[in-house]
């Protein structure tokens, strides 16, 4: 399966082969115009328990195109929707407008609006906190405030500091969509302590 997979964006998963770290003490289509195309994302009163990738919509918030591009094209091909945005303001656009789940995959540094900015008004907004999932994806770790690391470690969102690994990125997503297929409180659910 890795060499399909290679041949989509040669250089680019080339590249992001290199050693990853994930910061554990934190966490236990084509592009988007702006608005989010929810064409496959689990529907709201769907079974919650649906982890099949074609139930799930991704959506990739970073304001480098390369990266955006090969996250979309690597998800994609392995089943999901994927929706991006150039940076925290569209992102925070498409999760008010989505009545559906969406798993987020999150950098730290971008114009407008940043990733811990994104987060602070997500969380501001209980019914946006927990109807979405995220992951930080970033290169920025050592410039975390100590508010953002208690944020991070609070909502126990996985942090990826890139460069990163496909199967890193993949084994994360696949954590996210148990969260959400998972109702709160019921016999089985990771809970915020889940790695």
């Amino acid at each position: 399966m890795a060499s399909p997979l290679m041949s989509i964006t040669p250089a680019v998963t080339d590249a992001m082969q290199s050693e990853v770290i994930i910061d554990r003490s934190v966490s236990p289509a084509p592009a988007s115009n702006g608005d989010p195309d929810l064409s496959g994302a689990p529907s709201p009163d769907m079974g919650a328990s649906s982890t099949k990738a074609s139930d799930w919509h991704i959506l990739v918030v970073d304001d480098e195109p390369d990266i955006r591009k090969m996250l979309r094209d690597l998800l994609q091909f392995e089943g999901y929707t994927v929706s991006d945005a150039a940076d925290g303001m569209f992102g925070l656009d498409q999760l008010r407008a989505s009545p559906r789940p969406l798993i987020v995959l999150l950098d730290y540094k971008m114009p407008r609006m940043n990733g811990e900015e994104l987060l602070q008004a997500v969380m501001a907004d209980p019914q946006l906190a927990h109807r979405h999932a995220f992951i930080f994806v970033t290169a920025n770790l050592p410039s975390f405030s100590p508010a953002l690391h208690q944020l991070l470690a609070d909502a126990a969102i996985a942090v990826i500091q890139k460069p990163f690994q496909i199967a890193v990125i993949l084994d994360e997503v696949e954590r996210a969509i148990v969260r959400l297929a998972t109702p709160p409180g019921s016999p089985g659910s990771p809970g915020p302590s889940a790695p």
